[in-house]
């Protein structure tokens, strides 16, 4: 299985995949200082890719299940990101602004961490027991990966059901602190600011036990569920909007 190895490498270094009519390649893995592009849309990436420096774009088919995407250093753009399918329990952990992300499969079971600002986010499938973290960087964990960060626009077509989004503060999900070890409550007011734009889902879990939604250090858009607008926590659902935390 091929694996790569950057060596003196920098923004501008760019890797392409040709792949043969009807024929598909696994990708496993890659490791080194900064990508600046990375394509391959019948590439499948079964293995992480953990890079000191920054990513600029990756185009590829699916990531397989538990992959992670690593960055320690930003970009001058963001990172954009594109693929067909992403398998349960895949992580981003990006070091600078997420500009544009987007699949065609569903969001399960997968930690996006942008330690600034999300732009963008739109899948044609659900969102489902997942985190999207505005203004945190996983790489250094625990409270000390908190930050200001904003998210510009979440589209789902399909629906959302037991996710976290979060800008400038931490969701209080239930399982927080198994997930993000060394995290601890109060998960706001600490001062960073971080707001969240239009966000839009085709329906939300009317069913939920434990709660679920948005938090955000500023203010949160009206979220837009088929022809409704939520603009404030709806207990009875267990659907939290939850702005103004500071």
């Amino acid at each position: 299985m091929l694996k790569i190895h950057l060596t003196d490498s920098n923004p501008k270094t760019s890797i392409k995949f040709n792949v043969r009519a009807g024929k598909e390649a696994d990708l496993g893995g890659i490791t080194g200082g900064d990508l600046g592009k990375i394509i391959g849309q019948k590439i499948d990436l079964t293995g992480d890719v953990n890079l000191t420096g920054s990513l600029g774009f990756m185009h590829l088919d699916d990531l397989d299940s538990d992959v992670s995407i690593i960055t320690q250093e930003a970009t001058k753009k963001g990172l954009k990101f594109k693929a067909d399918q992403i398998m349960d329990g895949v992580t981003f952990s990006i070091a600078d602004t997420i500009k544009f992300f987007k699949v065609d499969g569903d969001l399960q079971d997968v930690i996006i961490s942008a330690a600034d600002d999300i732009k963008k986010i739109y899948t044609k499938g659900d969102i489902i027991d997942s985190y999207i973290l505005a203004g945190y960087n996983l790489d250094l964990g625990g409270m000390e990966g908190l930050s200001s960060g904003s998210i510009g626009k979440i589209t789902a077509k399909g629906d959302f059901t037991g996710s976290y989004i979060s800008a400038g503060v931490l969701p209080d999900a239930p399982d927080i602190q198994s997930v993000f070890p060394g995290v601890y409550p109060p998960y706001w007011g600490f001062g960073y600011t971080g707001d969240i734009g239009k966000v839009k889902f085709k329906t939300i879990d009317l069913n939920a036990d434990e709660d679920f939604g948005l938090w955000a250090a500023g203010t949160i858009k009206p979220v837009k569920v088929k022809n409704l607008k939520i603009t404030e926590t709806v207990p009875e659902l267990h659907f939290c909007v939850e702005g103004n935390l500071g």
